[in-house]
């Protein structure tokens, strides 16, 4: 419950809705909204440093590249998220629904940033990687 009125506030900052703002509050979809951007960050994050620890992508195209990988799956998973709870309510904001997925988006770009600072010192091409 904490997770849900603390994420519901953070994506409030930046888009509220009458028509779906209280029901994603009361289904409890704020708080997978934030799993889902954590683990999708996390675990994107982790295949890059892991994975394409080499000095081929070591420049900030291939780090930026990822982080709109990053961006692009959290908006789709959150918009289907969001979709499901309301096509069970049969109520249909596609609008709303996209502008929520895009905040969860840049939600998630940010936490992708903030976690390569924490991934990057454990790389050997990518150390200066984004910064």
């Amino acid at each position: 419950m904490l997770m849900n009125t603390f994420f519901s506030y953070l994506v409030e900052l930046f888009f509220y809705s009458n028509n779906i703002s209280a029901d994603l509050q009361s289904s409890n979809t704020y708080a997978s909204s934030l799993v889902s951007i954590v683990v999708i960050s996390i675990g994107v994050c982790f295949v890059y440093y892991l994975f394409f620890d080499t000095a081929r992508y070591s420049g900030i195209k291939a780090w930026f590249l990822t982080a709109l990988i990053t961006f692009f799956i959290t908006v789709v998973v959150n918009f289907s998220i969001v979709s499901s709870v309301f096509v069970d309510l049969e109520q249909f904001y596609m609008q709303d629904y996209m502008l929520y997925a895009l905040v969860c988006g840049l939600y998630a770009f940010l936490f992708y940033f903030l976690i390569s600072i924490i991934f990057k010192r454990f790389a050997k091409s990518l150390s200066r990687t984004p910064l």
